[in-house]
Order: C-alpha cells, then structure tokens, then sequence
C-alpha cells in the first residue's frame, strides 16, 4: 500500500468490505499496511467513483462521505485516515514501512504480530498481493507481495486472514479459474476447510478464517452480497479432502500459550509445526522406551529380597 493510494476505488471495496466483515468492530480487527514509499508520480484528481454519488454512494454512504471529506487535501493523503470516523475507527492499523531486507522483515511481522495479538481478523495489503516463493538466503523480498510462509504463520497463530490481491494485467487463464486456484493453495497451505474470495472488478480478496469463525463470516458474507451486489462478488471454496487437517481441540493455560505463541513468532514457525514437532519427539522417546524394555524382556526377574541380600554381601548397605 502507498499513501498516494489511499481513497482509491480499490480503497472503496477494502474498507467496505472490513467494515461489514468486522461487523463494524465486533470482531477485534487490525491492518497491516505493508505501507512502501510513493513513487513519485502525481496523486491525480479525485477518483471517478467519488464525482458519481448517484452510482456508488449507496453501496456504503458513511464510508463515501468519509472518504470523499478525504480528498479536500489530496496532497496530505495517509493510510492514518482509515480511522477516522465513518471509515474504520474500530480498527487497529499498524503504520511502519515494510523493509526489504529479509531481517528487518521479519522482525516487522513480529512486531505486527505482537501488537495484533489479541485481534481476530488480521488485513494484509500488499501493492501487489501474495507471492509463492521467496528463498530467504537471497536477503532481500519484494515489498510489494506477502509470502506464503508470513500468511501461514499468522493463521497459525489464531488469527483469520484477509488479504489483499490484485488480478494480473495479461492473465493465461480466467479470472474465475486464477481465483479458485489461489483459494486451493491457501487451503492447502492453512489446510483449511474453506477460503471465501470477495472479487471486483480489479482486485480480489481473499479470506482464511479459522474454524471457529466460519459460520459468522458466512453470515457476514451474505450481508457483504446484500450491500455490494453486483460489485463485489463472493465464492466459497471447499477444501478437498487431502487437503484439510485432522481437528483436534487442545487446551492450554493461559501462560503456556502466550509463550507458544511467542515462539512461533520468534522462530517464523506456526504453532502447528511446534507442538507436532514437540509431539512427536515425545513418542520417538517413548518408542525408544518400549524397544528397551522389548529388547530386555527375557532376562531373568529378580526379587526385591535378592536385590537387597546381593547388595548387603557385595557392603553396599
């Protein structure tokens, strides 16, 4: 995101969208900017949209207002309006610049995540949207995307995800094929049972919620196609079988959790990864106990009173 940006008819759609999604704050909300500096380039005029009331208004006439009062000083435009009053004053907005080198990153998502902790919606808004691949030994990511590992770790640390994605300027495949796609690599990737994709004209967004959540932001989804309608179009996408976890719920105190969560943070690891990995070492130990005992198994048995006589003759009592 660019503060050039802000107001934008992309703007438009994202706030609308948080602000029924939230339902208004319902929901602890906080974004995460991904905030990258200006290009250069002038700011423009005021957006179309917003010179046709008659058109767009309707769809959400507080968010319209709000961000019409905006454009008095279009010079001065800064993602720290988003909470004013009628746009997003219920959220938390997380306003550092996104670095590029790979350290600094990852202590920029840390510092997100920290600040965002006891949030249940998390936004994301790259320039550009999400990027597969990225090797960390390369130093530097592109700020324009969010990695794949950077979603991951959110949803596994409690959060539901929502993400910005622009739609390619010269697309091999249809946009209705690209956005089922991109939803069955986030299943699969959060091993979700379901992704809900929220398309307009340019950009598309994408929702992980955690199992919890599902059925309000199903509910949510349904007012979001009230409001929007013919703007905004929603999908579900189910997982496929092989691509769903196994659920289990599996309770923590209190401290043991936040430090777990901290962990994951710390490490870049979800919480997922941590405690199978703490899992399965503690059976690897106890297998290793089970081929001990097997292996000895037919040695002779001794009595506590043999015990006892053989340590007595031998003066060790």
């Amino acid at each position: 995101m660019k503060n050039k940006y802000f107001g934008d008819i992309n703007d438009y759609y994202k706030y609308g969208l948080l602000r029924i999604l939230s339902n208004k704050g319902e929901i602890g909300t906080a974004v995460c900017w991904m905030l990258t500096p200006d290009d250069g380039r002038g700011v423009g005029l005021i957006p179309k949209y917003l010179q046709r009331p008659d058109e767009y208004k309707h769809l959400d006439r507080d968010l319209f207002d709000a961000l019409r009062r905006c454009w008095k000083k279009p010079d001065a435009r800064s993602v720290r309006w988003a909470v004013r009053k009628g746009i997003l004053p219920f959220a938390k907005t997380f306003t550092r610049r996104l670095p590029e080198e790979g350290s600094r990153r990852r202590n920029y998502f840390q510092r997100f995540l920290s600040a965002a902790r006891k949030f249940q919606l998390l936004f994301f808004d790259p320039d550009t949207g999400l990027k597969w691949k990225w090797s960390r030994s390369e130093g530097k990511a592109s700020n324009a995307h969010l990695y794949l590992d950077e979603l991951q770790m959110t949803f596994d640390a409690g959060h539901s995800v929502l993400v910005y994605q622009q739609f390619p300027r010269f697309q091999r495949v249809p946009r209705k094929q690209l956005v089922r796609e991109l939803a069955s690599r986030l299943c699969q990737l959060c091993r979700a049972p379901i992704v809900f994709s929220f398309s307009t004209s340019r950009v598309v967004f994408l929702l992980v919620p955690q199992l919890h959540l599902i059925d309000y932001f199903d509910g949510r989804c349904r007012e979001v196609e009230r409001n929007w309608n013919g703007w905004i179009g929603i999908a579900p996408h189910h997982a496929t079988k092989k691509g769903t976890r196994e659920l289990a719920t599996v309770y923590f105190n209190s401290q043991l959790l936040r430090t777990l969560k901290f962990k994951a943070i710390d490490t870049g690891e979800s919480m997922s990864n941590l405690i199978n990995a703490a899992v399965a070492q503690s059976l690897a130990e106890d297998a290793e106990d089970l081929a001990a005992f097997e292996e000895r198994a037919h040695e002779p048995n001794l009595s506590f009173e043999s015990v006892l006589k053989d340590l007595r003759k031998r003066g060790k009592l």
